[in-house]
C-alpha cells in the first residue's frame, strides 16, 4: 500500500491529538472513490497527546460515526460499533508514541488493533463506515480529512 495523504488531528485548533494517516493499493484524491475503492485500507492514528482515554475516543469516534450515516445506516453498524467500542473500553488508554491501525484487507473481515496485539474482527460494510470518521462529509477535522485524501501537504510538528 501506499500513503495517500496524512495530517495532524487538532482539537480545541492548538491541541495536537495524533497524525491520521491513510494508506491505499494506489492513490486517490476523493473520498467516493476511497470509498467505492473495494482494495485495501489502512488508517494508522499516531498518538501525539499526552493521553487519549478510550472513553473519549470512543465518544469521538461514536459523534463522528452519528454526524455522518443516516439513522438506518448506524441501526446496522450498531453491533459492531458496540463490540468495537467494548474492545477499547478494555485498553483504558494510549499513551503518546502508541499507534493504532484499523486495516481492510479483501476478502477478510476488517481488523482493528492496537500494538499489543488486540483484534476485533467486523465485516467489510464496516469499514467504509468507520472511514466516515476522518473523511466523511462532517469529519472529526476538516485539515486532517484534506491531508488524508492527498490534499496538500502542510508541515507538522509531531512532538
Amino acid at each position: 500500500m501506499v500513503l495517500n495523504g496524512a495530517g495532524v488531528r487538532h482539537k480545541l485548533v492548538f491541541a495536537k491529538m495524533y497524525v491520521g494517516s491513510l494508506y491505499l493499493a494506489h492513490k486517490m484524491d476523493s473520498r467516493e472513490a476511497v470509498l467505492a475503492d473495494p482494495g485495501p485500507k489502512r488508517v494508522s492514528m499516531h498518538i501525539l497527546s499526552d493521553e487519549v482515554t478510550a472513553s473519549a475516543l470512543i465518544a469521538s469516534m461514536n459523534n463522528a460515526l452519528a454526524a455522518n450515516l443516516l439513522p438506518h445506516e448506524l441501526a446496522l453498524l450498531e453491533k459492531r460499533i458496540s463490540d468495537l467500542n467494548r474492545m477499547m473500553s478494555s485498553i483504558k488508554a494510549i499513551k503518546r508514541g502508541s499507534v493504532v491501525f484499523l486495516d481492510y484487507l479483501p476478502g477478510t473481515a476488517a481488523r482493528h488493533r492496537q500494538r499489543r496485539g488486540e483484534d476485533h474482527d467486523s465485516g467489510a460494510d464496516f469499514f467504509p463506515a468507520m472511514l466516515q470518521i476522518w473523511i466523511g462529509q462532517t469529519p472529526v477535522d476538516g485539515r486532517l480529512r484534506d491531508a488524508m485524501l492527498g490534499g496538500a501537504p502542510r508541515a507538522f510538528k509531531l512532538f
